[in-house]
């Protein structure tokens, strides 16, 4: 009987690991929420990736063409008949 613990102990332990597994419940709901937003994003990208020259090729006016290189260019500028654009990523 010394090495028992009293049903008190034990209720108490019991509910802070009920409250440990709710937690992690809730942590691991958002993990897979925040994946699936993100696969969601990386297919949206690849998709307009894969069909950026049609996009381009059939916006007739050119404000729209200007627009849908805003819209996917950080910072496009026109030098001539070059398009030029600086990504995020070089420095």
């Amino acid at each position: 009987m010394e090495q028992s613990i009293t049903k008190d102990i034990y209720d108490k332990k019991h509910q802070e690991y009920q409250d440990q597994i709710q937690v992690i419940e809730i942590e691991m709901f958002e993990h897979s929420k925040t994946d699936y937003d993100h696969q969601t994003t990386v297919a949206a990208v690849l998709s307009v990736a894969h069909r950026a020259k049609a996009i381009f090729d059939n916006s007739f006016e050119p404000a729209r063409k200007r627009a849908f290189l805003n819209y996917i260019l950080q910072n496009p500028t026109v030098n001539g008949e070059k398009a030029m654009f600086y990504n995020s990523l070089s420095v």
